[in-house]
């Protein structure tokens, strides 16, 4: 059956996923102490200083709050004629902090003390701003601000700039209405997803041969308009087939996965939703039938049409049917139920082993040309607490924003654990061991980490493979594609 998702509005559902991100904190606001102690906020408002969206608290609440960080940018810009990037400082009860204000090569750096951060950015009408003491790399904290744009556009499209050009005092709150837990999630994932911490997509290590077969069947449904198919999990992706002119970059790919996650509904049925990806064309919506073709497998199919359900419906019968086929269903559950690269299953030389056996705690293997990434799952021992996940996920944010200036080898200790970072032309692999290893232990363990992963890389990376030219393209989808920008 047919679930129209029109409009923008985002629904809650019950979902225990969704249930993490709701605002647990409603009727906070800027002059609580309780909101003062929270450790990261993003705000998002207009250049009016029109409150839009806030991580904690009630927006509706913090008109005053808004204003005052607008006044702070016009004030800079005024006085310097550059944005306001950053502001570095804490509170002080008693004496009044000295402010002092320095050029920066892009923007202006307001600086008055240590400890707090804010980060600014401005796109066209829209003002994003993180406010942290949690440590990260303030380009880290940068590349959340803008995915969060992007989930804004994935919303709404560049057209909502338009609507700010006609009234600056445009409100767009109720554009948004039931989208609060897909905003937090976004930022939540800036902390703890590896795919969006490195900028890559995490495939399902999958048999060659059945990851082919299964874009055959992706590339065997001709329906007019068809500009991408895919088939993932909840975290992982199994194939993409799409056609050659469609771009879809890493960010869209979370984006989008992110989305599905989110709404049960799509669970509960197949559905017709509009999407705009950014990276293809941030001006305009493209329409994506959703459907899950078994209990942990969705297919997605990519159309430039807006009446292209029926169609779309009758290519997921295809695909259903194959993927009910014994050999390709069993091959599908193993990968899932059974994940490859778990440190227990590697050779010992690369560092496999239980905990005890082995000093390899954790790794993230990055394949520069394809944007993919390989790595276990957190939750195994040693790491099996929030706590010391947490330190991890921080101390690869610092290595993976670091500026390594012709270095290969990177190794730093951070308490109870070290952490190496191997830099190639065609890889990454950083690495977590125990704290009482050594930096040549490590070496040789990345070394043989890294050819164990390259012999079986077929299996583990995933190709993008191209749609056949007979799925045609007609008018509508050429002028969704070629849409202003």
């Amino acid at each position: 059956r047919m679930e129209q998702q029109g409009g923008r509005e985002r629904e809650a559902t019950s979902s225990s996923y969704q249930n993490r991100f709701v605002n647990k904190a409603p009727d906070e606001d800027s002059t609580m102490a309780s909101w003062k102690r929270r450790k990261k906020h993003m705000f998002v408002f207009s250049n009016a200083g029109k409150p839009i969206f806030s991580r904690y608290g009630d927006e509706h609440l913090m008109s005053t709050f808004f204003a005052a960080a607008q006044a702070i940018i016009s004030f800079v810009g005024d006085k310097w004629s550059d944005r306001l990037v950053s502001i570095q400082g804490r509170v002080h009860k008693r004496d009044r902090g000295r402010w002092e204000g320095r050029g920066a090569q892009k923007g202006k750096v307001v600086s008055f003390g240590g400890g707090l951060r804010a980060i600014f950015l401005e796109k066209g009408p829209l003002t994003f701003v993180a406010v942290s003491r949690t440590n990260e790399p303030t380009e880290v904290i940068k590349s959340q601000l803008n995915l969060l744009h992007s989930q804004f556009i994935s919303i709404l499209t560049l057209g909502i700039e338009r609507a700010f050009s006609r009234s600056a005092n445009f409100d767009m709150r109720k554009l948004l209405n039931g989208t609060g837990p897909l905003l937090r999630s976004v930022i939540h994932s800036g902390s703890w997803a590896l795919p969006v911490m490195f900028g890559g997509v995490a495939p399902l290590p999958l048999d060659l041969d059945l990851r082919k077969s299964i874009a055959q069947c992706l590339q065997g449904c001709f329906v007019p308009d068809l500009m991408c198919s895919m088939l993932f999990t909840e975290d992982r992706v199994i194939c993409i087939s799409k056609r050659k002119r469609f771009k879809l970059d890493h960010k869209d790919l979370f984006l989008f996965m992110n989305f599905v996650r989110l709404n049960d509904s799509f669970k509960q049925s197949e559905s017709f939703t509009p999407f705009c990806f950014p990276s293809f064309n941030a001006s305009a919506f493209l329409y994506v039938y959703v459907s899950y073709v078994t209990e942990n497998v969705c297919l997605a199919l990519i159309s430039g049409r807006a009446d292209s359900f029926h169609e779309l419906a009758e290519a997921k019968l295809f695909v259903q049917g194959f993927l009910a086929q014994e050999k390709v269903k069993r091959g599908l559950d193993v990968a899932i139920r059974e994940p490859e690269l778990q440190i227990a299953e590697l050779p010992m030389s690369a560092g496999g082993g239980f905990m005890g056996e082995t000093p390899l705690w954790h790794y993230v293997y990055y394949h520069k040309g394809l944007r993919q990434l390989l790595s276990p799952r957190l939750g195994t021992p040693p790491l099996v607490n929030r706590k010391s996940q947490k330190k991890v996920m921080r101390a690869y944010q610092e290595m993976g924003s670091a500026s390594y200036d012709g270095m290969t080898v990177r190794w730093r200790k951070n308490g109870s654990f070290a952490m190496i970072a191997c830099i190639s032309l065609d890889f990454d692999l950083y690495a977590t061991f125990d704290g009482l290893v050594d930096a040549g232990g490590a070496v040789r363990i990345c070394n043989q980490l890294a050819e164990y992963i390259h012999s079986k890389e077929a299996n583990l990376l995933m190709p993008v493979f191209q749609l056949k030219s007979n799925t045609r393209i007609t008018a509508s989808a050429r002028q969704a594609a070629s849409a202003p920008r």
